[in-house]
């Protein structure tokens, strides 16, 4: 049986962007795309010639241009967009993959789960759905034996507003590793690994029908914030569904205790980025949101309409563009690029521990700030965190300037 791991790695080779340009090129999709304006000064009629010839240099003798790999290229003297005398286009391969995602989404906006499913099939992505796996998975699930645990399985639904039908399902979701009395395999990974693309599903659509006047960069910069594991850790600490979780890990009970100590103290800071850098996250939170809701998809016969009811009233309030935080990082990077300050960092390690020491020159001062964590992505949030709740204190910028 693969865990989530294997199974994390199998959804990303499946949807990275080479394989959908190779289905995008299967069903000739370059064929349809327009990806620049019309120019009219370089149409030309049926039998016209140019008067301002474009020479071909494509290498290639034909009209028509096959789908091999001789004819994808990273030459620079291709121009993408601007079509040859013979009209030979050259265009991104993301381009194509992009509209690959877009043809899904047109077709699950116009008809739902079973059309965006036709879709992807047509393009050669083999969806299949057996409604006697699924019953399989409740049947074995149905054999674990819950009754000890029966009081915190009847707590738990009565926070989630729903009764499961298979009570081992939600059980096995909010198991952690670390508890091996059902078995070594048992525990809630598997769960999480469908309950997140779920949830990631549910939320895109969410944001989608609600803020239809938002542009796609800020709705993608919404659903970040709102899928994030920081942002399923705080939904689950604010209704208490941590105090479910079944563990034999002392370590993880001192980091969750230690997270609920620092979201407290946390709560009453007005600055937010250094609420970032001190309140530091232990996974497992995030992964039993998504673990459930992956049991509530399995308990329900994967409807997702259901899920959405149960999962929304946990989640709210939800983010918005007004309350919108973007990665520290990201945050500094674009505040910075706004004042013409450069950011310097540099990277040091330590047994398990990465250290990043960042650096902002302004015009009279040099800021300084480290950040300490078991990877470089963490450590480098926390250092920019940092950085930020100084330049807040300095203000070296228009006081208009929302971060």
């Amino acid at each position: 049986m693969k865990h989530e791991g294997h199974l994390s790695d199998m959804r990303s080779n499946a949807v990275c962007n080479a394989t959908l340009h190779k289905h995008g090129i299967w069903r000739s999709l370059q064929g349809y795309v327009r990806d620049s304006a019309f120019d009219p000064r370089r149409w030309v009629a049926p039998g016209q010639i140019s008067l301002r010839p474009f020479p071909c240099n494509c290498g290639i003798e034909t009209a028509f241009v096959p789908t091999n790999g001789r004819y994808i290229s990273d030459d620079p003297s291709f121009v993408v967009g601007k079509p040859c005398d013979r009209a030979h286009r050259w265009m991104c391969s993301k381009a194509i993959s992009d509209c690959v995602e877009a043809l899904v989404g047109a077709y699950y906006v116009g008809g739902g789960i079973v059309a965006a499913l036709w879709v992807m099939k047509w393009f050669g992505i083999e969806i299949k759905c057996d409604r006697k796996l699924v019953q399989e998975v409740k049947l074995n699930a149905s054999y674990i034996c819950y009754l000890p645990k029966i009081s915190v399985i009847e707590e738990l639904e009565a926070k989630l507003k729903y009764n499961f039908s298979v009570k081992g399902l939600l059980l096995e979701a909010i198991t952690h590793p670390s508890l091996q009395e059902l078995g070594v395999d048992y525990c809630y990974q598997r769960l999480e690994f469908l309950g997140d693309s779920v949830l990631d599903l549910l939320i895109t659509r969410y944001l989608y029908v609600t803020h239809t006047d938002v542009d796609p960069g800020e709705l993608t910069d919404l659903r970040s914030a709102l899928v994030s594991n920081e942002n399923f850790a705080e939904v689950v600490l604010r209704n208490n569904i941590h105090s479910h979780l079944q563990h034999g890990s002392g370590i993880l009970l001192e980091q969750i205790t230690e997270y609920v100590r620092s979201n407290l103290e946390c709560q009453g800071k007005v600055n937010k980025f250094l609420q970032h850098a001190t309140c530091k996250v232990p996974k497992v939170l995030g992964d039993i949101m998504e673990s459930i809701a992956g049991a509530i998809f399995v308990d329900t016969d994967f409807n997702v309409d259901v899920v959405w009811k149960i999962v929304e009233p946990l989640l709210s309030p939800m983010i918005t563009p007004d309350n919108l935080a973007l990665p520290p990082y990201r945050e500094l990077l674009e505040l910075c690029s706004h004042l013409g300050y450069f950011i310097n960092s540099k990277c040091s390690s330590k047994g398990e521990e990465v250290s990043i020491e960042m650096s902002v020159q302004l015009r009279d001062e040099l800021l300084i700030a480290q950040g300490q964590d078991r990877n470089k992505k963490s450590a480098k949030a926390k250092a920019a965190a940092r950085i930020l709740a100084d330049l807040k204190e300095k203000r070296p910028f228009n006081e208009t300037m929302s971060f």
